[in-house]
């Protein structure tokens, strides 16, 4: 139908399009839960950030 509502077409899929990412970012918090819980909440931001990268790449 992208042919007979162009316009309704493209809001479609600015407005409701799910990007790749955001599966991604969901996962990482899921992540930093358990990172920041198992280190008692003493680590800094900074610190919990690199930890998160790295277990990114691993």
């Amino acid at each position: 139908h992208a042919r007979g509502f162009p316009i309704i077409s493209c809001m479609a899929h600015d407005f409701l399009a799910v990007p790749a990412m955001l599966v991604l970012v969901e996962h990482l918090f899921s992540k930093l839960h358990h990172v920041y819980a198992d280190m008692c909440s003493f680590l800094k931001a900074a610190t919990i950030s690199q930890l998160m990268f790295a277990k990114f790449w691993l």
